[in-house]
């Protein structure tokens, strides 16, 4: 039987998950969401990527797209949108 040893590099699997990559796939995704949710100005893509990960932030950005995700769940219904 052989053993098998894997080292991960802090500083290198960050950087991979913060690439042009993961973050070009992730806005893609998110500006899929926003405009299947009813696009702005009632919905925001807001980068909140951190020191290790890239990250997107989808809210309301009115009042009538507040009411709209709670009275229709119009920005929940919109997340398969995102799936590609």
């Amino acid at each position: 039987m052989s053993q098998f040893k894997l080292e991960i590099e802090p500083a290198g699997f960050n950087e991979a998950r913060r690439g042009a990559g993961p973050t070009g796939t992730l806005r893609a995704a998110g500006e899929r969401i926003v405009a299947a949710a009813g696009g702005a100005p009632d919905y925001e893509l807001i980068e909140a990527s951190s020191a290790t990960r890239a990250r997107f932030i989808i809210r309301t950005a009115t009042a009538k797209a507040r009411r709209a995700e709670a009275v229709d769940r119009t920005l929940s219904k919109a997340f398969n949108a995102g799936r590609g």
